[in-house]
């Protein structure tokens, strides 16, 4: 008897490869593995019991992981005519199952992988409270993390990880520390809905391999606690075992998060040992559908498709060269929709005569006081308009129109930002794009207000008009419209202003499909908003492995 095994994995980074010949290896069999495209097959041989066995130990081996997509097993006739040789895997896994089941026994956060680059550090493992300290050398690991663990509650405590040094606060009253680059880490993947809301979905890719950070909103209960000071955060699992380890025993010890801000080495109130690397974190966006999208950290990413993006001095178009490269798409019509937080935006489409051609791009003036100027000068309601404006709100327009945008990315997220800012919603146009973005998120109803997003000309090669984009959203907080409702309008009518765009460029260039590039989709609700839009009349595709703005 001969099964197959069929895996949809989308990665070429080696990691399901290595676990199959792992699981070969503890269990020889007659078998063929093959690679084609995003499929991976194994067949293996033999009797019907031994195959149930197989199978059994194949799916407690193998973790959930961001780039498995679906499996599906048949009986099938003969193994395959060849066999891969076992891939090179240059990835820092944070543990496998297997690793944890080792290393439950002697808490030993040294344990090498199977498989992939040990990026761990070694012996010593050290716990300084001022002059005092515990090494390895000399006590149980298990009553290090205990002694670190009580530590915790007591001050905050430095810690070095895979990903960085961190200040490892528990968070059981108001943080005192917390900032935009705060991560929050539950110790058990039990207590997270406890903190946020949460599907099924993100909790799936939270318990992967890769162990990522998504955004999440806090919900309702935990908000009233008052012990943090913001509607999303940034949440992740423990993704290295000494901070696996010391969650454990924290959770043992009754507490069930922990706040982890970037910090110096020290040795003070510290737990570290010798050696090791640092790798990049990485976070992913979950969407409605269950795809998940990688948003920033290339750690698992392939080296072709970094090759792909790199080979472009334009962002863009790296991207749209990566996209296409990872969904095999050189000899399909294919419209490009980049949309950045750092970098030019850009409208594109490919095809294989023509090639990557550029059609939209972003231009405005270098200050907002310019773009205030050009609504007043467009006709005497944009005149009335901003005159009013002013009137409302004298303090913040004086302070708008001082704002340099020379140094800002020609993007539609600079223009929500201008919004924002003349809104009151930050004194800086990236913190206020990021304002509105949640607020976006934040926003539970289904349709926002109009904003009017324009092309210059009648043609479809040409650029957007940034004092329209400015000037409609305006108009709507003169009429008090709050903020939540605003923002989504941003985000909602620019998913329809793609999806018109689109139909333009399928009825020129004959496009079937169309992908999405750029930080701005990293943004949920504007990627679903976006891709619901979308799929009307083209098949949408996200990068799968390389971030959507690096």
């Amino acid at each position: 008897m001969i099964l197959a095994f069929e895996f949809h994995y989308v990665s070429h980074n080696g990691v399901l490869e290595n676990f199959l010949f792992q699981a070969l290896e503890e269990n020889p069999l007659p078998f063929s593995l093959e690679r084609e495209g995003g499929a991976v097959t194994l067949c293996v041989e033999g009797e019907e019991a031994v195959l149930i066995d197989f199978s059994e130990r194949l799916s407690r081996a193998l973790p959930l992981s961001l780039y498995f997509k679906s499996l599906h097993v048949k009986v099938v006739e003969a193994l395959g005519k060849g066999s891969m040789k076992r891939p090179a895997c240059e990835v820092a896994l944070p543990f496998t199952p297997q690793m944890l089941t080792r290393v439950m026994d002697t808490y030993n956060p040294f344990t090498p992988p199977a498989f992939g680059k040990n990026i761990q550090g070694h012996e010593p493992l050290r716990l300084t409270k001022e002059k005092n300290f515990l090494t390895s050398q000399t006590t149980a690991f298990k009553e290090i993390f205990a002694a670190a663990a009580q530590m915790a509650q007591e001050n905050p405590l430095h810690v070095k990880t895979t990903t960085g040094w961190v200040r490892l606060e528990v968070l059981t009253c108001k943080a005192s520390s917390f900032d935009e680059t705060s991560v929050v880490v539950p110790c058990d993947l039990s207590v997270v809905e406890k903190m946020v809301v949460i599907k099924e979905d993100e909790i799936k890719a939270l318990a992967s391999l890769e162990k990522p950070i998504l955004r999440l909103p806090i919900n309702a209960i935990f908000a009233a606690k008052d012990i943090l000071p913001v509607r999303f955060v940034n949440l992740k699992m423990a993704d290295d075992l000494v901070l696996y380890l010391l969650c454990t025993s924290l959770f043992a010890q009754g507490v069930e998060f922990v706040v982890l801000t970037p910090c110096e080495p020290t040795e003070e109130n510290a737990l570290t040992y010798e050696g090791g690397e640092f790798r990049e974190p990485i976070g992913v966006v979950v969407l409605e559908n269950g795809e998940i999208i990688p948003t920033f950290g290339q750690t698992y990413t392939n080296p072709l498709v970094q090759k792909s993006a790199q080979a472009f001095e334009e962002k863009s178009h790296g991207h749209f060269a990566a996209l296409l490269k990872e969904h095999h798409l050189f000899d399909a019509s294919v419209a490009c929709f980049y949309l950045s937080r750092h970098h030019d935006d850009a409208f594109m489409v490919y095809q294989e005569a023509l090639g990557m051609v550029d059609l939209v791009k972003v231009e405005f003036p270098d200050t907002i006081g310019a773009i205030l100027d050009a609504i007043k000068e467009s006709g005497s309601s944009g005149e009335r308009l901003v005159a009013n404006f002013t009137k409302a709100h004298p303090e913040r327009v004086a302070f708008a129109r001082e704002l340099t945008l020379a140094g800002e990315p020609k993007s539609v997220a600079t223009l929500m930002g201008v919004a924002g800012v003349l809104f009151g919603y930050a004194n800086t146009v990236q913190e206020a794009t990021s304002v509105m973005l949640e607020h976006a998120m934040a926003f539970s109803g289904l349709k926002g207000p109009r904003i009017d997003y324009l092309l210059e000309g009648e043609t479809l090669k040409g650029t957007l008009n940034p004092m329209r984009v400015v000037r409609s959203g305006m108009s709507y907080h003169l009429a008090d419209l709050d903020a939540l409702t605003l923002s989504f309008g941003y985000v909602d009518s620019l998913g329809y202003f793609i999806s018109d765009t689109l139909d333009r460029m399928k009825e020129e260039f004959k496009t079937t499909h169309t992908g999405f590039c750029g930080g701005l989709f990293a943004n949920r609700r504007m990627a679903e908003v976006a891709a619901r839009q979308a799929r009307v009349s083209h098949t949408v595709c996200f990068n799968r492995e390389l971030p959507l703005d690096t």
